[in-house]
């Protein structure tokens, strides 16, 4: 890969040790210490930052969406507690490196020297088709969850596979699993918090605004979630109709049997798949941010015309083309076989 290759004679020594000095210089002069020139525009607060990772939470969507799996066992707070954990490491080493390289410009620089090269590569891809399908995940479940709405009215319509409307649960019988299998609706709610990483080249003062995004996101989520969960644990209908939801979305069909009134579950699904609407514009912008700093770094095919920035927005228009073509054409495989692409999404 052809990675930090454009970085300048004079900037190249500093690259093996270098990090970002908390409170001295500008934001540019920071990024350009990295290797880097300033292309995007800073104009994203700390609350910005906050409020973009709770819309790629979006809690009564992430939680509500596995609402089945969560059935079999409980953990909002044993994730929510190990999240947090995971989010203060990533402010710290996104207040050390603030690029929108993220992970993968990270372990290039605390890795081995010998090995820091192949690890930054493989870290990369890793990191940019994480960031595609969890993309993807999001995108192809607001489909869903907008496919089950409609059976509140027609309750007795039936969806084939190329309507996005086949769900496939293949569980463990193994009841041991009953706990890791509870864990997975939080876990997923939160799966994507590092993604704001991306955004750090957009954010003024960022080796102090972007750690503390990243650390109060995941307990004023927690602390929102609570006015979801508590009232949905507290209302929910017998189980075993649950595990019977249309599509597997829970959601709506609770909301159907609590109030009773097609009207007034339609109402409330539509407050969370606005929500979600947020999460996707959210979680997408993240994404196409990743897909052109790996592009920046020459290490995907094209690189030079998806790591364009468009002058008049300041927006790297052809990175956000890319990612939303790949869930594009990652989505066909759904139609061939839904056990395949719930995989991976």
């Amino acid at each position: 890969m052809a990675i930090l290759s454009h970085k300048s004679d004079s900037t190249q020594s500093e690259l093996e040790h270098n990090e970002c000095p908390r409170g001295h210089g500008t934001d540019v002069d920071n990024l350009q210490s990295l290797g880097y020139k300033e292309e995007l525009r800073r104009n994203r607060s700390m609350f910005t930052l906050l409020f973009q990772s709770l819309a790629v939470a979006a809690i009564p969507y992430g939680f509500g969406s596995t609402l089945i799996s969560a059935i079999y066992g409980g953990g909002w707070v044993v994730v929510c507690i190990l999240d947090e954990c995971i989010a203060i490491s990533l402010g710290e080493l996104a207040a050390k490196y603030p690029t929108s390289a993220g992970p993968y410009y990270w372990s290039h620089q605390i890795a081995d020297p010998r090995y820091k090269t192949i690890l930054s590569f493989i870290t990369g891809w890793t990191w940019l088709i994480g960031n595609w399908t969890i993309t993807l995940s999001v995108n192809f479940g607001f489909a869903s969850l907008l496919a089950a709405t409609v059976n509140i009215y027609e309750p007795n319509y039936e969806w084939q596979p190329w309507k996005l409307g086949h769900e496939d649960i293949t569980l463990s019988g193994w009841g041991g699993f009953s706990f890791f299998i509870g864990i997975l609706p939080p876990a997923y709610t939160f799966s994507a918090l590092g993604m704001i990483t991306s955004m750090a080249e957009e954010c003024g003062d960022v080796t102090i605004k972007l750690p503390r995004a990243l650390s109060l996101a995941v307990p004023v989520g927690f602390v929102a979630g609570l006015f979801f969960i508590i009232p949905l644990c507290a209302t929910l209908p017998d189980l075993a109709d649950v595990l019977n939801a249309p599509l597997g979305q829970a959601i709506p069909y609770v909301f159907l049997r609590v109030l009773g009134s097609p009207g007034s579950a339609i109402a409330l699904t539509t407050l969370i798949l606005v929500i979600t609407v947020f999460c996707s514009i959210s979680i997408t912008v993240a994404a196409s941010r990743t897909t052109w700093a790996f592009a920046r770094d020459n290490a995907i095919p094209g690189a030079r015309l998806w790591s364009k920035v468009n002058e008049k927005h300041d927006t790297p228009i052809w990175a956000l083309t890319l990612t939303t073509l790949v869930q594009m054409l990652l989505s066909l495989i759904y139609l061939g076989s839904s056990s395949a692409f719930n995989a991976f999404t």
